[in-house]
């Protein structure tokens, strides 16, 4: 009766590449947030003068 499964190679590397997905999508998403900001202030400065 084995119920513990063996973590192989294949699991490995389906969690990194899961974890990475994640990883990048979260990345993506505060540079995005970051250029919104930036794209506001540089629009305030062109309006002041």
């Amino acid at each position: 009766m084995k119920t513990i499964k063996k973590i192989t190679w294949l699991d490995l590397a389906a969690a990194t590449l899961i974890i990475g997905i994640i990883l990048s999508l979260i990345l993506m998403f505060f540079f995005y947030q970051e250029e919104l900001r930036l794209e506001k202030e540089l629009e305030q400065v062109r309006q002041s003068f």
